[in-house]
């Protein structure tokens, strides 16, 4: 088995992809959304479609460093996901 190295990433996102999670916050606070999962369903949309640049940039870094073997033999790297949306979203990136 390959040696294992875990990272974690924290990134900021934009203003504006801010205020649409809020609003989705709001809508659920306010009864507009019924259940939860809904809300979270809704926020991992916006952050598919508008606030995952900064992941999209750090994984594709990764993978090209793979690629150029940068890691020596390692390659395969595991990326965990939680919701189809992003599922979707990251197939269509690394197809690209």
């Amino acid at each position: 088995m390959p040696d294992l190295t875990v990272s974690h990433e924290f990134f900021n996102i934009s203003a504006s992809t801010r205020w649409d999670l809020d609003m989705i916050d709001d809508a659920y606070e306010s009864g507009k959304i019924e259940f939860p999962i809904q809300a979270r369903m809704m926020q991992e949309e916006v952050l598919a479609t508008s606030g995952y640049a900064p992941k999209d940039l750090r994984l594709l870094n990764l993978l090209t460093r793979r690629d150029k073997g940068e890691f020596g033999q390692i390659l395969l790297i595991l990326i965990f996901y939680q919701y189809n949306k992003v599922c979707e979203h990251l197939i269509k990136m690394i197809q690209c």
